[in-house]
C-alpha cells in the first residue's frame, strides 16, 4: 500500500506542475467547453459537418474533407475495408455535407426511416456518418441506414471506435458493411493534419485548436505530451499492477454513488382512481441519468398508450422549454438537475465523483437538489392530472 500510496503521490506532484503551467498559458480557457458543447453530440455533429462541408464557412474547400478521407484509409492500409477505394475516388471538390437527414417515419417491420447525423453528398455518392459520444444505439438503426443508403459507406463513429450493438447492426459486416472509427485516433489525429494546413489561417487554426483540446479532455488524452512523459516514467514493474486496482477501486466508487444516490431518491409514486397510478424511477440509460414516469392499471404498465396523450402533453407544459422525452417503458422522463443529456454517474468529472463520495454535505446537496426538484415536479403533475381526469 505505501508503494501505491508514493505513486499517487508524485502522480499528482506532476499534475499540479502542468495544470499551473495550463492556467498561466490560459490553455483552459475553452470557448466549446464554456457553451455545454464537451458531450452534447448535436453540438459535435454541427462542428464535424461545417468542417466535412466544401462549401463550409471555413472558406477552405474541401481540404477538410480530403483529409478526413486520408485519415481513414491510412489507418486501414495493412487491411482495407471494401470503402477504400470508394474514398479515394470520391469527388471532395462537388461535395456538401448536412446534418440530421431524416428518412422517413422509422418502421421496424419494413426496416426503414430514421435521422442520419451526417451526410456527405457528391452527386449521386453518400459517405454516411452514424455519430455517437455517449448516446445509445436505436434498434435496426445502422440496418434502416443500409437499407436506404445501398452499398455506400457508413461510418460508425465513437469515442473508442467501439462496434454498434447486435441490435442495431444486424448480419451487417464490419469493415464490409460499415466500419468503425473514433474521436480518440481518427478525429484527434484528422484534426492535428487541419492545424498544420492552417499555419497560416490563425483563426480558423486556434478555432481547430480548441477543439482539438476538447476532445482530448472527452477521450481522456493529456494536453501536455511532456506530463505524459513524466506520468509514464512512474510506471515500474514494481508498481504497474497497482493500476488495475485503482481502476477497479474508481468504478466500485461509481457503482456505490449510484445506489447510493438512486436509493435516496427512491420510487415515489402518484395515486390516482380506481387502482390506477404513476410510478416514478431514476435509473441510467444511453440517454444518462434518467427520472422516468410509468403509467400502470393495476400491475400493468400502460405508458405506451399516453406518449403522445395528455398525460405526456401535460409534463411537456410543466417542465416548459426544457428537454423532455418519453421511452419504452415511459410516457415522459428527463435528466435531472446535476445531469447533461446523455450523462451518466460514470461520465462525471473525476475530481466530482470523489468529492461526491468524500464530503457528506457536498454530497446531501447534490442529491437534496434532484429530490427538491423532483418533488417539485411531482407536485405539479399531480396537481395538473388530477384536474384533468377527475
Amino acid at each position: 500500500m505505501e508503494t501505491l500510496k508514493t505513486l499517487l503521490q508524485n502522480a499528482t506532484i506532476i499534475q499540479n506542475k502542468y495544470n499551473d503551467l495550463a492556467e498561466y498559458s490560459g490553455e483552459n480557457y475553452n470557448i466549446f467547453d464554456i457553451l455545454g458543447v464537451c458531450s452534447n453530440e448535436l453540438s459535435h455533429s454541427s462542428i464535424l459537418t461545417n468542417l466535412l462541408d466544401a462549401k463550409g464557412k471555413h472558406g477552405q474547400k474541401d481540404v477538410f474533407l480530403k483529409l478526413f478521407l486520408e485519415q481513414i484509409n491510412n489507418r486501414f492500409k495493412e487491411e482495407p475495408h471494401s470503402y477504400y477505394d470508394y474514398f479515394k475516388k470520391f469527388n471532395t471538390s462537388n461535395s456538401t455535407a448536412k446534418k440530421e437527414i431524416h428518412l422517413g417515419g422509422v418502421n421496424f417491420e419494413t426496416v426503414e426511416g430514421g435521422r442520419v447525423d451526417i451526410v456527405i453528398t457528391s452527386e449521386q455518392e453518400n459517405i454516411i456518418i452514424e455519430n455517437k459520444i455517449y448516446a445509445g444505439d436505436q434498434d435496426q438503426q445502422l440496418l434502416r441506414y443500409n437499407n436506404y443508403y445501398r452499398n455506400q459507406p457508413i461510418i460508425y463513429l465513437t469515442l473508442e471506435g467501439k462496434e454498434p450493438t447486435g441490435g442495431s447492426k444486424g448480419g451487417l459486416i464490419l469493415n464490409q458493411d460499415f466500419i468503425c472509427c473514433s474521436y480518440q485516433i481518427d478525429i484527434k489525429e484528422w484534426l492535428e493534419k487541419c492545424i498544420k494546413e492552417m499555419t497560416n489561417k490563425p483563426f480558423i487554426r486556434e478555432t481547430l485548436n480548441q477543439y482539438l483540446i476538447l476532445i482530448q479532455q472527452l477521450t481522456n488524452q493529456s494536453n501536455n505530451n511532456k506530463m505524459s512523459e513524466e506520468i509514464r516514467d512512474l510506471i515500474t514493474v514494481e508498481n504497474v499492477n497497482l493500476i488495475p486496482i485503482i481502476n477497479q477501486e474508481l468504478n466500485n466508487i461509481v457503482e456505490e454513488l449510484k445506489q447510493k444516490i438512486f436509493k435516496l431518491i427512491g420510487n415515489p409514486k402518484i395515486e390516482l382512481n380506481e387502482n390506477k397510478y404513476i410510478d416514478i424511477v431514476i435509473n441510467q440509460d444511453g440517454d444518462g441519468v434518467y427520472i422516468g414516469y410509468k403509467y400502470f392499471e393495476g400491475s400493468e404498465n400502460k405508458s405506451i398508450i399516453h406518449k403522445n396523450g395528455v398525460f405526456f402533453k401535460s409534463f411537456k407544459e410543466i417542465r416548459g422549454d426544457k428537454n423532455v422525452a418519453t421511452g419504452n417503458h415511459t410516457f415522459a422522463w428527463y435528466n435531472p438537475v446535476g445531469f447533461k443529456r446523455h450523462e451518466k454517474i460514470e461520465h462525471l468529472d473525476k475530481v466530482e465523483l470523489i468529492k461526491l463520495y468524500r464530503d457528506e454535505k457536498y454530497f446531501n446537496e447534490f442529491v437534496s437538489k434532484i429530490k427538491d426538484e423532483e418533488l417539485e415536479i411531482r407536485e405539479k403533475f399531480r396537481k395538473e392530472i388530477i384536474n384533468k381526469i377527475s
